[in-house]
C-alpha cells in the first residue's frame, strides 16, 4: 500500500501541478496612446483671378467732349464758352494719357485763302496752347488748317451763317 500511496500521492501532485501550473508572470501592458488626431489645417482660399481691366469705351465720352470751338470774326483768341470746353477736354486728356487729338482750324469764306490758312493755323494753335497749359503734353495735340475749303455751312451770306465756319474741330488720332 505504501506503493499506492505513493501512486496516488505522486499522481494528486501531478494534477495539481497540472491544472494550476507554474505561476507565469504577469507582464502589464502599458496601454498605447491614441494616435494623435491629425487636425488638418483648412487649405487657405486661392486669391480670386486678377480682374482684367475693363476697356472704357471712350468714344461716346469724346463725342460729348469736342464739341467746335467757335471763334470771332478776324481773331484766333478763345471766347469763355470756348474755354470752358476746353476745360472739360483738358480734365478728360489727363485721365486718359494716350488719347491723341488733332486741332484743325477753320475760317470762313471772306478773305483770301492764304489769309485763312494762317488764321486756321492760329485758331488750333491757340487751342492747343490753352490745352498745354493744363499740362497737357504738346506731342498730344497736333494742329492743322483748312482756312476756308471746309466750311461747315457753305455759302454764307449773312454773319450768323459765318461764324459757325469761325472753329476748331477735332479728329482723334489714338485712344
Amino acid at each position: 500500500m505504501t506503493k499506492l500511496i505513493k501512486l496516488t500521492f505522486a499522481t494528486i501532485i501531478a494534477l495539481g501541478i497540472a491544472f494550476t501550473g507554474c505561476q507565469k508572470k504577469v507582464t502589464k501592458v502599458e496601454a498605447q496612446p491614441e494616435a494623435p488626431v491629425k487636425i488638418e489645417e483648412p487649405k487657405p482660399i486661392p486669391p480670386p483671378p486678377p480682374v482684367e481691366p475693363q476697356m472704357e469705351d471712350i468714344s461716346a465720352k469724346l463725342q460729348e467732349l469736342l464739341q467746335p470751338i467757335y471763334f470771332d470774326f478776324d481773331q484766333s483768341s478763345l471766347k469763355p464758352e470756348g474755354i470752358n470746353t476746353l476745360a472739360n477736354i483738358a480734365s478728360f486728356l489727363k485721365e486718359h494719357g494716350n488719347v491723341r487729338l488733332m486741332s484743325e482750324g477753320n475760317a470762313d469764306e471772306r478773305g483770301s485763302s492764304e489769309y485763312n490758312m494762317g488764321l486756321g493755323e492760329n485758331r488750333a494753335k491757340s487751342v492747343k496752347d490753352y490745352l498745354t497749359s493744363y499740362g497737357i503734353t504738346i506731342d498730344r495735340i497736333e494742329t492743322t488748317s483748312y482756312g476756308r475749303e471746309r466750311p461747315a455751312y457753305p455759302n454764307c451770306d449773312d454773319d450768323d451763317c459765318h461764324s459757325k465756319n469761325r472753329r476748331v474741330e477735332w479728329r482723334v488720332l489714338a485712344k
